[in-house]
This record gives structure tokens, sequence and C-alpha cells, in this order.
């Protein structure tokens, strides 16, 4: 909230006199720590219906491939990052039975991290194959890890990362 009310007071204070870069990179800044602060309030909300079992799995048939290319778009741009690379095995099926809202959440967290992590010259690898009637996913990338005394954390929300796991089925 600081960095958003700080450039909105530049650009209010420095009407006319603010070149189209700064501008720019105030308008950058402020869209960048929305979305970082909308993040946090979809984390908070998921944890808490998982903790009180309010939390519902709707699943829909959907294009997974179209699927995961339009969260990275999304990460992407509100990052201005191209660093992640798609890798599909070959015989991913599209039309699966999805919870498309868990899922989002799921891959943007474990994205963002990998980003936030990682130098700004790495790619981050988000790799999708058929695994025993369900999906595996996996994320590499070349950042600091988690350290050792943090492992039996993973699974603890609030903690090093929050993690949950969605199922799929084959429509």
């Amino acid at each position: 909230m600081t960095a958003i009310s700080a450039s909105t007071e530049v650009l209010m204070q420095g009407e006319g006199k603010l070149s189209e870069e700064r501008k720019k990179v105030h308008f950058k800044n402020i869209k960048s720590s929305g979305a970082r602060i909308k993040e946090l309030i979809d984390g908070v909300t998921l944890v808490t219906q998982s903790d009180q079992h309010k939390l519902s799995f709707q699943p829909k048939p959907m294009d997974f491939r179209l699927f995961c290319e339009n969260t990275v778009e999304l990460l992407e741009a509100s990052r201005d990052s191209m660093r992640i690379q798609l890798d599909y095995e070959d015989s991913l099926e599209n039309n699966l039975l999805l919870d498309g809202n868990l899922l989002r959440y799921i891959l943007y967290n474990l994205l963002s991290n990998a980003l936030k992590y990682s130098s700004e010259d790495s790619k981050v690898v988000l790799s999708v194959c058929n695994l025993n009637e369900g999906l595996e996913i996996s994320v590499v990338d070349n950042g600091i890890g988690i350290p050792e005394a943090g492992h039996g954390n993973l699974l603890n929300p609030f903690s090093v990362v929050p993690m949950f796991w969605v199922f799929q089925e084959r429509v």
C-alpha cells in the first residue's frame, strides 16, 4: 500500500512535470503493488476457507494447455518478465476436469516464488505430464531453494510455501 500511495502522490504532484518514462515507472509500480496485494488477499482467503472446511472443489472441463499459457501470460505481464518456459508431454490430454480457481492459485504461487527467488537472467520451467490418472506439474528454477530447516513446514500455511493438492479426472 505504501508503494501505491507514494507513486500516486508523485504522479499527482508531478502532473505536467514528469516525463512519460517516469510516469510509466510509477504506473508500473502501482500495478505490480496492486497485484501483490491481490495475491496476499487471495492466499489468506484460500487458507481461511481450507481451515474452515469451506473450500469447495468445483472441477470443470478445460483446455489445460491454454489454461497454463494464460496463467503464465498473466504472471509475466504483471511482472514484466518473459522468463517462464512451458514444457508439455506430447501425450498430455487437454480436455480435463479441473478446478481452475484452485489450480490458478497454485500455479501462480509456485511460479511467482520461482521468479522471485531466481536471478533475473535465469529461466523458470513449468513442466506438465500425465501421471497415473492424474497430472504431474513441476516448477524448476535456479533460485536459492528452501533451507533444509524449512522442509518440515512446507505444508503449513504462512510458513515457507503454502501448498495444496488439486485432483483431476478425465472428461
